[in-house]
């Protein structure tokens, strides 16, 4: 009977659970956040009771696929590799990760949600070898935008530095709160994407110094003041054109001295396709599609499945 790990993972706007077998096969259910139109997210205490109610029917869906029992649970507790690193609706997947555990009585593992972010896109992109060698990431999404070198450690683990970040609005904040501006529904990068497709320049993108800290509030206000006169789609072209901009800018600072170095892109915004043939222009870009990019849990399942195998 093939073994497999239930991953919980709680983000602020999907809740998520998967399942990874020894074969490193992962089985995945999630549902986002049903956001009100014109709104631009949830409160904290809001996201933790929306987890609480659908983690309970997700899980039983996802027992559905097996035949057998998890002889293990994987859970995000925290949404960076840092210290002091939290955010109140990671709770309630640890609540369910850890009764499980105890239930089952089998091994419980932790990590940190950016590092199920690593996992999902080397998952994703078929890049597992990656776990063995020195890589870049890019985590680029609504609550972080931050260029990471990942080293396997003395432990079998992986480490993760943080070598550039965004200074204020981060990329998935900033498509956002434009793209409820302009009349989408909250997420919106890939409405946004699909509006950009449709559109001309209508004015020259912004340009960015090559910096470790990126500074996008002064995308937005150059937006507002560019949407009185032009068409949404213009304008989705003209954002993803500048963000992409933006980006590079980073990515050429922080991997600087080590280009050689494959950059996997994990995130949903860093799976939209102009950013991604963007850093492809100048860097070893390893991508996945939009399911294994935005919040799930797959990574979060893979690194217990790997764990069993004691493979990291």
């Amino acid at each position: 009977m093939l073994k497999w790990c239930l991953g919980v993972d709680s983000s602020n706007y999907t809740t998520s659970v998967a399942g990874c077998s020894e074969a490193l096969v992962p089985i995945s259910i999630r549902t986002p956040f049903d956001v009100r139109p014109g709104e631009r997210g949830v409160r904290q205490n809001d996201a933790v009771f929306l987890h609480t109610k659908e983690l309970p029917s997700l899980v039983e869906r996802l027992m559905e696929q097996y035949d057998c029992p998890p002889s293990a649970v994987a859970v995000s507790t925290a949404p960076r590799d840092v210290p002091g690193s939290y955010m109140p609706c990671f709770l309630a997947g640890v609540s369910v990760a850890r009764s499980t555990a105890a239930l089952l009585q089998v091994p419980l593992y932790s990590l940190s949600h950016q590092k199920g972010h690593v996992l999902a896109a080397l998952l994703g992109c078929s890049r597992l070898d990656l776990l063995e060698r020195a890589h870049f990431a890019y985590h680029v999404s609504g609550g972080t935008t931050e260029l990471l070198r990942v080293v396997p450690s003395a432990d079998g683990d992986l480490t993760i530095h943080c070598v550039g970040e965004g200074a204020d609005l981060h990329a998935g904040q900033l498509i956002d709160r434009c793209g409820v501006r302009m009349g989408l529904k909250f997420p919106c990068g890939q409405a946004l994407e699909q509006l950009s497709k449709e559109g001309a320049l209508p004015a020259p993108s912004m340009r960015f110094p090559e910096t470790t800290s990126l500074n996008l509030s002064g995308v937005e206000n150059k937006f507002e003041s560019l949407l009185k006169n032009h068409r949404r789609e213009d304008m989705a072209l003209w954002l993803l054109e500048t963000l992409a901009n933006a980006l590079l800018a980073l990515a050429k600072a922080g991997m600087r001295g080590h280009e050689e170095l494959p950059l996997v892109l994990a995130g949903g915004v860093s799976s939209n396709r102009l950013i991604c043939d963007r850093l492809a222009r100048h860097f070893t870009v390893c991508t996945t599609d939009h399911a294994f990019a935005a919040d799930n849990a797959c990574g979060v399942a893979l690194y217990g499945a790997l764990k069993m195998k004691e493979r990291l």
